[in-house]
């Protein structure tokens, strides 16, 4: 084994280095970056696949060359080898000219060498024990036959796209025609699959089984992307079988020796067309393969190998000489690869000889590890030994069956001596185990009260989210406690882990494992039932139609995959994505506990407490690595119709995956590890000490303060409590007994249905209070009592009608089942008591034995590193806030947030003004009609919108209106604009409002208006609108003076149209002559310390990179979207994700179509940390220089202009300066560093584009500022 690895290794390095075009130049800095960059995000898809496959051999072969260095030293020592054997290709390929180091690279190489020694582990186990029953000749048969069936679904990319399928069914009717070349090469490689597992196992190569096998293989191919299914394979499957079925008995080895061969010679010469002119022949192996696809190239090295090996393997099945077999194909192996200097579709090279000879000096090896094995040579002389040998046997074997004979008499008698001992015992143990398995399910005490406080804090979650009420009491805030309900999540979850882990953590001490089968039979029984019956109540209310429901999601429901696609998540029923958590779970919990049955108690805890960091610190990396990826959506497809699909780094099947809340079950399983049922003064006082730390956390600010990045539910903080309090809870008295409390106990028991059912009826009620014009605000009483009777009701009534039931059948059928086994199993073993034991013993050592102890020092290690890294990262480094989505592309939209219809003073209808959106390219648009006329809303006015965004499905269109401040007598504009959902309620509320307030002082009228869009919630913003167009004010702060004052109780503005509407005229903006635009763009935003330069370096969110059409009529006006443009990036492209990135303001604006794309971003100067406009980025004291970076993307029209890049900044000055670049049309990106000053404390960064010219008014574009905070 030791001479394979030095060849693999020699491989490897062969295959890095190729072709050897080594160079002493220096090398670039580029190329160091590259070596010591480890980020391992960067790697392309198809290099991270072939740098772990690379290295599999590598790690097989290491545990095989030396199989007795098992020692965690030892352990440690050659994956520090290997690290630096990967790391030092890696550095050879600097001195290449052809070659690009990566340092991620090695890591991957590390992750491969991983997976080679978990697959010679598993190759261990004695679950494979059939496989080692049969001789090495028959073990090397199979793993050809399994080899060439694997190939045939290559590449090995299933897909859940419908489409595929379809594709390959069109290509298959497209195709008719079959090449007989093909069909032949197929057949042979089925006939030889056929008679390889024959060699195996007999049993398995009957006509039936193989043509079950044939069917779902050639089944398969349909839904895998470039499969290449063709009338070829399908007619070889079907002559394959019935030479098979007709001529199995007269097939032999050489027979298939010969034709594979003459396959593999065909293979190469194909499509057999002679060349114009001889090529040459390559006598470097690889050299017409290393340079392309480096998956490809390892796929077709694979199938090589298999086949060539097939076909020396068949000759040797024949001459019983590995050396001549040997020979004899490479020799045919290389008159083909000769004769392909003749033939066109050939690259003639003698790689095919080497990997001929790679493969025997394999088979070599192989045949080795068997004792029994000798070579042709040396059996022939052999012969006659044996033969005598088993003549003499055969008589050694009649005398031993005639004294066996005799003893069996004798035992016989004494058997019967022993029966009545027996069938007692056996009725003791069947009572034993009917008393174990009841205690395995007993009653804890508590835990049916801490499940209704789970089930009720989720409950008033989303009570709040619709109902929106809050308040405080004292310290206390009620809002933020309902909000931060969602914990009741994670208390089910470490309930979960809690319950479900005790018995299998009492098989540690009884050493009998649990019946699986019941447990996943338990499992079904309690979750499934009452899940399926609100799926499909729901589907039936909405008519099985929407959005939502379709095949995709209905299936991924159904299977408890939904939390893998983002927009499936939260489609049907929010609360079902803990389902699908929770059923995955349960399907992971009796596999994890297989490995730590061989630990023992202690080691087994151990493990649980060490996997709770290990594995939040691998989420926390892992979702820090996605942040850093630029390249959404990702999509994974998996065996259809299911896949994975993730939006954005904070996308939802990342937030609400198993991965994310596995430490939470694993909280509660190393609670469940302790438990004891003894009552306890300590157990008391920590209880009530847990519940009021708990309480304390998720009602004060403490909810801010004691969260980790990417930690669910505050953890770790409240999970451990809630385990404490999981733990401690059956050990108390007085807790027990309020936890005991009937009412509490009751929703316990019917907690499940109040989980799955409370969400629909609030939602559903939500709609009843609307259609009656009740305001659920309000209300909220009426709406609590109402929505909680409901969902306790229909709770109950399931419970009783479905789960109840259910439930009491499968135990009643499972007990019987039970003891009717160990009825049968009395008479059919003789020591039921001690054989059971042993047997339950022995059935879980036996799984994963060898690989328990290096599993364990791993995990014991990555803790060690886990603590250093929590040390390390301790200490206060620079943080970033802002939203999720900002810096991402994938979900940019065109807005146009201010146009009019002759609803007020505009030329078009809503029709005529929305088909022009349209086609002028908005991604959204509001229709915002002056407050001042009477017609400005109306109900019939929302029906014409609403019948036009089912004319233009995928335009947004909202629903606003433009508020004539009341101080000013209309002088100055505000646009409110909410969402479908809200517009209603809000613009009437908003219209309501001025007219109730006619008598008030002017001033106070204004916020008393405005505070009537609080009625939308936070689905509604307003937007001031031309701030400068008709300012009277000398000192020129009207602005500044109105947003505070508008401000001063609440953000009602929360940004200001920088560019005003009107660009088609020649006063620009309609601005009057004592304030002009400044370049388009209204001066509080293009003068450089002005309006809100002023109001930024106070610390103030205002976002002003905002440019609209402010649409009247075509007299004066531009369309929506056509020359002002308002680029939004946002969580999801619908109504409410476009209000949350304007709140957020990840948007920047520009006139004429001036920028395709425009980038905008500070970071660290190491660039781990980096902030987007409407960021901000906290320094911690840490550094004070940062790069600013910029990459802009011009439109065609302006590719060959020069571009301005200016700079507007305070955070190097007390004064807030521009700083400008000029940018030449070859150019789109650059990097400046920036220092920062520590007196400021804070300071911002903004930005802006102008195109250079010689008109007057230039295209520019402007971003939002980037906040710092020192």
């Amino acid at each position: 084994m030791k001479s394979i690895l030095v060849v693999i290794a020699l491989l490897i390095v062969y295959g890095s280095l190729y072709p050897f075009n080594f160079t002493m130049t220096a090398f670039s800095a580029v190329s160091i970056d590259a070596l010591l960059n480890f980020d391992i995000t960067k790697t392309q898809l198809t290099d991270l696949i072939a740098n772990i496959v690379l290295f599999v051999p590598f790690g097989i072969f290491v545990r095989a060359a030396f199989p007795k260095h098992k020692t965690l030293i030892h352990l440690l020592s050659f994956a520090i080898i290997t690290f630096v054997f990967a790391y030092a290709i890696q550095a050879l390929q600097l001195f290449t000219a052809d070659r690009k180091p990566w340092g991620g690279d090695a890591i991957w190489n590390m992750v491969g060498y991983v997976f080679g020694l978990l697959i010679y582990s598993s190759a261990h186990l004695d679950i494979l024990k059939k496989l080692k029953s049969i001789n090495i000749n028959q073990q090397i048969s199979l793993a050809i036959a399994f080899t060439i069936i694997a190939l045939e679904l290559a590449p090995f990319a299933p897909s859940i796209d419908f489409d595929v399928l379809k594709d390959n069914v069109k290509l298959l009717i497209n195709s008719p025609s079959i090449d007989l070349y093909w069909t032949f090469e197929n057949t042979v490689f089925w006939l030889v699959t056929f008679y390889l597992i024959r060699m195996a196992f007999p049993a398995w190569a009957h006509f039936k089984k193989l043509g079950i096998l044939v069917s779902l293989l050639l089944l398969s191919k349909f839904i895998i992307i470039s499969s290449n299914i063709n009338l070829d394979s399908l007619a070889a499957a079907v002559l394959s079988l019935f030479i098979w079925h007709i001529f199995a008995h007269r097939i032999t080895a050489l027979l298939l020796a010969v034709l594979m061969l003459m396959a593999i010679i065909g293979n190469g010469l194909y499509p057999f067309e002679l060349r114009a002119q001889t090529a040459s022949f390559n006598w470097l192996p690889f050299s017409g393969s290393i340079g392309g696809n480096i998956l490809l190239n390892i796929l077709v090295f694979v199938k090589k190998l298999v086949f060539y090996g097939g076909a020396i393997w068949l000759c040797y099945l024949t001459k019983r000489n590995l050396f001549f077999s040997a020979f004899i194909c490479s020799a045919i192996l290389f008159l083909s690869e000769f004769l392909q200097i003749f033939f066109t579709n050939s690259v003639p090279e003698s790689t095919d000889v080497f990997i001929a000879i790679f493969v025997t000096f394999i088979l070599h090896q192989t045949l080795k590890l068997d004792p029994s094995h000798q070579t042709n040579e040396s059996s022939v002389g052999q012969a006659c030994i044996y033969k005598e040998s088993e003549n003499k046997q055969l008589e050694q074997n009649k005398q031993l069956e005639q004294n066996k004979q005799l003893e069996q008499n004798k035992q016989l008698e004494q058997d019967k001596e022993r029966d009545t001992d027996i069938e007692q015992k056996n009725a003791e143990f069947r009572t034993s185990q009917v008393k174990q398995t009841i205690a395995s399910n007993h009653y804890i005490a508590g835990l049916d009260g801490l499940r209704a406080i789970a089930a009720l804090a989720v409950f008033f979650v989303h009570f709040q989210q619709f109902s929106d009420v809050g308040g405080s009491f004292f310290f206390i805030d009620l809002e933020r406690w309902m909000v931060n309900g969602n914990t009741g999540v994670a208390l089910f979850f470490v309930l979960s882990g809690f319950l479900l882990s005790m018995p299998f953590w009492r098989s540690l001490n009884t050493d009998q494992f649990p019946n699986i089968k019941h447990y996943f039979i338990n499992r079904v029984a309690r979750i499934i039932p009452l899940y399926y019956l609100c799926l499909f109540s729901i589907l039936a209310i909405k008519g099985f139609q929407g959005s939502d429901v379709n095949f995709n999601n209905v299936i991924s429901h159904l299977f408890f995959l939904h939390n893998l696609k983002d927009y499936q998540v939260m489609s049907l029923n929010p609360p079902f994505w803990t389902l699908a958590v929770e059923f995955q779970f349960y399907i992971l919990l009796p596999f994890f506990f297989v490995l730590l049955f061989k630990l023992g108690l202690r080691k087994a805890q151990l493990l649980c407490f060490l996997l709770i960091p290990i594995i939040y610190l691998s989420y926390r990396y892992f979702m820090y690595q996605m942040t850093l990826n630029e390249e959404w959506p990702i999509s994974i497809p998996l065996i259809w119709p299911f896949g994975i699909s993730i939006g954005s780094a904070s996308g939802q099947s990342l937030t609400y995956s198993l991965f994310a809340h596995l430490p939470h079950f694993l909280i509660g399983m190393l609670a469940a590890s302790f438990y004891k049922s003894k009552t306890s003064t300590w157990a008391e006082i920590l209880f009530w000490l847990s519940a009021l730390m708990v309480f304390a956390i998720l009602a004060t600010k403490l909810d801010e303060t004691l969260q980790l990045a990417f930690g669910r539910y505050n953890f770790p903080f409240v999970p451990l409590l809630l385990g404490v309090l999981v733990f401690c809870a059956p050990q108390t008295r007085w807790a027990r007994n309020c936890l005991e409390f009937a009412p509490l106990k009751w929703i316990g028991i019917i907690s499940y249905g109040v989980y799955v059912f409370h969400y629909p009826i609030q939602k559903a009620m939500l709609k009843a209070f609307n259609i009656l014009n009740w305001d659920v605000t309000e209300q909220a009483l009426l709406y609590l009592l109402v929505t909680l009777a409901l969902t306790l009701i229909i709770s109950h009534a399931s419970y009783r009608l479905v789960e109840r039931p259910i439930l009491h059948r499968f135990k009643q059928s499972s007990s019987s089942k039970f003891l009717r086994k160990a009825h049968t199993n009395s008479k059919e073993e003789p020591n039921v008591m001690q054989a059971s034991k042993m047997n339950s013993k022995k059935m879980v050592s036996n799984i994963y034995r060898k690989p328990i102890k290096t599993v364990f020092i791993t995990i014991v290690s990555l803790s060690a590193i886990a603590i250093v890294y929590l040390m390390q990262t301790s200490q206060p480094k620079m943080t970033v806030e802002q939203a999720y989505w900002a810096g991402s592309n994938s979900d940019r939209m065109i807005f146009d947030h201010h146009a009019h219809t002759t609803y007020s003073d505009g030329q078009k209808s809503i029709e005529e003004l929305s088909e022009l959106a349209y086609i002028k390219g908005c991604d959204a648009f509001s229709i915002t009609d002056h407050s001042q006329n009477p017609n400005s809303f109306s109900q019939a006015k929302l029906a014409e919108i609403e019948a036009m965004r089912k004319k233009y499905p995928v335009m947004l269109i909202f629903a606003g209106i433009e508020l004539g401040m009341p101080s000013y007598e209309g002088r100055e504009h505000v646009n409110i604009i909410t969402t479908p959902a809200n517009e209603s309620k809000t613009l009437n509320g908003i219209m309501s409002a001025l007219q109730r307030s006619s008598g008030m002082p002017k001033k106070e009228r204004d916020l008393y208006v405005l505070d009537a869009m609080n009625i939308g919630g936070e689905s509604t913003i307003a937007i001031y609108n031309h701030p400068s167009r008709k300012d009277v004010n000398a000192e020129k702060d009207e602005n500044y003076s109105d947003i505070t004052f508008w401000n001063q109780n609440f953000d009602h503005i929360v940004a200001m149209a920088g560019a005003p509407g009107h660009q088609n005229q020649a006063t620009i903006g309609s601005y009057n002559k004592q304030i002009l635009p400044i370049d388009r763009w209204d001066p509080v935003v293009a003068t450089v310390g002005g309006t809100w330069d002023k109001i930024l370096a106070e610390g103030v969110k205002i976002w002003g990179a905002m440019a609209s059409s402010d649409y009247h009529g075509d007299y004066m006006d531009y369309g929506p979207c056509e020359f002002s443009r308002i680029h939004v990036t946002t969580p999801q492209k619908d109504y409410a994700g476009l209000i949350q990135g304007i709140k957020a303001g990840t948007f920047w604006a520009d006139h004429g179509k001036l920028l395709r794309n425009y980038e905008f971003s500070l970071s660290s100067e190491d660039g781990i940390f980096r902030a987007y406009p409407g960021g901000t980025l906290n320094l911690m004291g840490s550094q004070n220089v940062l790069s600013v970076d910029i990459n802009v993307e011009r439109s065609e029209t302006y590719a060959d202009d020069f571009l301005r890049f200016d700079l507007i900044t305070n955070c190097s000055n007390d004064d807030v300066l521009v700083k400008s670049k000029l940018m030449a049309p070859e150019q789109s990106k650059f990097s400046w560093l920036l220092p920062i000053m520590e007196e400021n404390g804070r300071c911002f960064v903004r930005s802006r584009v102008v195109r250079e010219s010689l008109e007057e008014n230039k295209l520019s574009a402007y971003s939002n500022p980037i906040f710092i905070v020192y």
